[in-house]
């Protein structure tokens, strides 16, 4: 999933892609957000 969302990313441009667009790239990588008091861990897919 990440190659596809790097794909599209890197065909649209970044000025072309919408807030939506950007949203949706992010969620197709990203599986969870791991706040603490001194850290913050993205973990993907």
């Amino acid at each position: 999933m990440f190659l596809k969302a790097t794909e599209y990313y890197l065909n649209q441009g970044e000025d072309e892609l919408t807030f939506e667009n950007k949203q949706h790239i992010i969620r197709s990588v990203v599986r969870e957000v791991v706040i603490c008091k001194d850290e913050i861990s993205i973990h993907t897919f």
